[in-house]
């Protein structure tokens, strides 16, 4: 069996088996609980406290552990939902290249990805922002960017909006919202987006800034289809423009992330990637099985029609202070 055959069937045989969704009984969240919790009492009398970070570490989870704490429980029955990590925690055993928590730390130091986090907070209620920045240092200076002390510029229109409560130092927010992330693959490449509906997110905020958290949601199978595998073939082809330049069949640097792309979604052996490589791939198919009922009529009520429709995914993250202005509405 080929290597991308034996991650493929790895990956699929997590995928579905029972109870693979939830990943039951192996580990607690370590932040604050998944509580769902509908959106506080504002209290509008209440003076409005605004606090803004960037985020400077995000974890990669790369164990079972890992994949449930920074799950969330998104169709209400008490166990959390990270279907893509627990599919791709196989594939980075199986294949060394895709080793993802390298590649993100290098990312973030070199400031390529810069994602932001504005929490306006009122009485019991908090509303969550997420903002792509830019660095302001002329010239452009990653070093200081975790500082605590830096300003960036914010890039286009808000990336993700999160309703929530508060309850002292913790915030968390229900089902409802909406977050873009961006995933790199390898350094030097566009990161994936993923974008992601029911989005949650829940974090400790103190008066030295948003010190850990979560963010996650669920991605509908036709967003996998439209967006993400797209997304996921451009960033694969990048670094086989990057490191592939030979003839086939070794026509790559080897060890490389070109390298690796092309060991395992090269099928017709011309050292590219296309789109229908990649969306017909045994491997694709396993990271992205709908495995959640999250919607009924192309709405929010999760298993009401019993079909499932979603795949879901979360992260956990540090951050520190930051400075921005953000659009006006």
């Amino acid at each position: 069996m080929t290597a991308r055959g034996r991650a493929g069937s790895a990956i699929l045989a997590l995928a579905l088996a029972p109870g693979c969704e939830h990943v039951l009984g192996l580990g607690e969240p370590t932040l604050a609980p998944d509580a769902s919790p509908a959106p506080g009492d504002c209290d509008d009398d209440a003076p409005v406290v605004r606090r803004q970070v960037v985020i400077d570490a995000i974890d990669v989870p790369v164990d079972i552990d890992e994949v449930t704490a920074a799950g969330f429980d998104l169709d209400g029955d008490d166990y959390p939902d990270n279907s893509v990590f627990n599919a791709l925690t196989s594939l980075v055993v199986v294949e060394p290249g895709f080793a993802l928590q390298p590649t993100m730390d290098a990312v973030l130091a070199s400031g390529d990805l810069l994602q932001l986090l504005q929490v306006e907070l009122q009485g019991g209620c908090a509303a969550t922002a997420l903002f792509e920045g830019e660095d302001r240092d002329v010239p452009v200076d990653p070093s200081d960017n975790f500082s605590g002390e830096e300003s960036f510029r914010v890039v286009g229109n808000p990336r993700g909006r999160m309703e929530g409560a508060r309850d002292g130092d913790d915030v968390s927010a229900g089902a409802g919202g909406t977050a873009e992330l961006r995933l790199p693959l390898f350094t030097g490449a566009a990161p994936i987006e993923l974008p992601l509906d029911a989005a949650r997110v829940r974090f400790v905020v103190t008066e030295d800034g948003l010190v850990e958290g979560a963010i996650g949601g669920a991605i509908r199978v036709d967003v996998v289809e439209g967006v993400v595998i797209p997304s996921f073939a451009a960033s694969l082809q990048a670094a086989i423009e990057r490191d592939c330049g030979g003839m086939a069949p070794s026509c790559c640097t080897p060890s490389t992330p070109g390298d690796t792309a092309v060991s395992l979604f090269d099928d017709d052996g011309d050292c590219a990637v296309s789109l229908a490589e990649v969306a017909g791939d045994s491997l694709i198919d396993a990271l992205f099985l709908p495995g959640l009922d999250l919607y009924a009529g192309g709405v929010l009520a999760p298993n009401q029609d019993g079909i499932p429709d979603s795949v879901t995914l979360g992260v956990t993250f540090t951050a520190v202070n930051a400075f921005f202005l953000t659009p006006t509405p």
